[in-house]
């Protein structure tokens, strides 16, 4: 979108920045409450822009459907499924390791993709030696049963040892679920263990 208003209609900076902030700033297009209020702050965008940029209409009218249909709508859905206070830290991790294996320098392709493999590598590695037991990572307890020692891993095949890493990455953790129940008028929750919440 950057592109388009600085190379297709020829707008300053500052319009720029406004339009951007408009769409996907902290008050923007995007942080609306529900779809009627988006589609009403698209008219009000839409006259803006008519005004002062005319040329961005068109483009401006596609960008908000796709907005609406791949970003906004399905964000709204999915609202409970992220924690009110995610960040994005777990990609910056990753982005860190990554330019400290590049050495903060910018690769060709190819070469992206091998320093990518490589890293993906020593991350099996990882897995691989927490399921023995060795390694500086350990197996969260609910997973344990995956867990074998370190002379019985020794003395399985490559295929095995494939087969034992491919069940532990395919393991799911299971959730307790739990039963409401009332005792003398107050509400408590029962696991399927017995231990009361």
């Amino acid at each position: 979108m950057r592109r388009h208003l600085t190379h297709k209609t020829g707008v300053n900076d500052k319009v720029k920045n406004e339009i951007v902030s408009d769409i996907f700033g902290k008050n923007g297009l995007l942080q609306q409450n529900d779809s009627y209020s988006y589609d009403e702050r698209v008219l009000i965008l839409r006259n803006v822009l008519t005004e002062k940029v005319p040329t961005f209409v068109g483009y401006f009218d596609g960008l908000v459907d796709r907005l609406k249909r791949y970003v906004f709508l399905p964000a709204k859905r999915h609202e409970a499924a992220l924690p009110l206070n995610w960040t994005n830290n777990n990609c910056e991790s990753i982005n860190n390791i990554v330019k400290l294996s590049t050495g903060w320098k910018i690769l060709k392709i190819p070469d992206l993709i091998e320093q990518l493999y490589n890293i993906v590598r020593l991350q099996y590695a990882d897995i691989r030696r927490a399921i023995h037991g060795q390694g500086n990572h350990e197996v969260v307890q609910a997973l344990r049963k995956h867990v074998i020692s370190q002379m019985t891993w020794s003395q399985k095949s490559d295929a095995e040892k494939d087969d034992l890493t491919q069940k532990f990455l395919r393991a799911k953790i299971q959730k307790k679920r739990f039963q409401n129940a009332e005792i003398n008028g107050r509400k408590i929750r029962n696991s399927e263990d017995g231990s009361s919440r």
